[in-house]
């Protein structure tokens, strides 16, 4: 799928037998998008694809609010040489891998939390640009061990008043000087 140069919204549905399987993958390429891209199955308008390779080259691409695809994704990769917002909206609820590493642009993604207690891991890395990642919408007790590496750049991360005390959980923000937002919650500074 390829959304170039056009800031309409747009949406692709697949039948819902061609996206009835639980290894689905799906690639989307984009260049100067600027609005939502909505994809996804004629059940699940922005869901049953497990896996998304999420490329972004030419013109920056922003998805506005977001949240158009990528509901039932366990595993994307996103590879940005130009500028990539994801989108406002909460997102990638079910990722377990998100592996930005190899975008070399600024990208954008707001996490969305878990609908239920659980303690499967997750990793979220992004590369070398000023990447802005939101991590604020989490609930920890519906994840496990959270590793996330921003990369180079000059990143930004919101955690709001989260403290992760799981002990395999591991922040890196990685070469560059790198911003983080806590929330108005007071934290325990003896556990940093």
């Amino acid at each position: 799928v390829k959304v170039s140069n056009n800031t309409a919204a747009q949406t692709f549905t697949f039948k819902t037998a061609a996206a009835a399987g639980t290894a689905d993958s799906l690639t989307l390429n984009l260049d100067g998008a600027g609005a939502v891209v909505n994809i996804g199955s004629e059940a699940d308008a922005d869901g049953d694809i497990e896996t998304m390779v999420v490329n972004n080259s030419g013109g920056a691409s922003d998805l506005g609010a977001g949240a158009g695809f990528g509901a039932d994704a366990t595993s994307i990769t996103v590879t940005a040489t130009a500028a990539l917002d994801m989108g406002s909206g909460d997102q990638f609820a079910k990722v377990t891998t998100f592996d930005g590493s190899a975008s070399t642009a600024a990208l954008t993604v707001h996490f969305a939390d878990r609908a239920a207690a659980s303690e499967t891991a997750v990793s979220w890395t992004t590369g070398s640009g000023a990447d802005t990642i939101d991590i604020d919408a989490v609930t920890l007790a519906n994840f496990g061990d959270i590793v996330m590496d921003l990369g180079a750049g000059a990143d930004t991360l919101t955690v709001g008043s989260k403290q992760d005390t799981d002990t395999g959980s591991q922040f890196t923000g990685g070469d560059g000087v790198d911003t983080l937002h806590v929330g108005a919650t007071s934290m325990t500074s003896a556990l940093f």
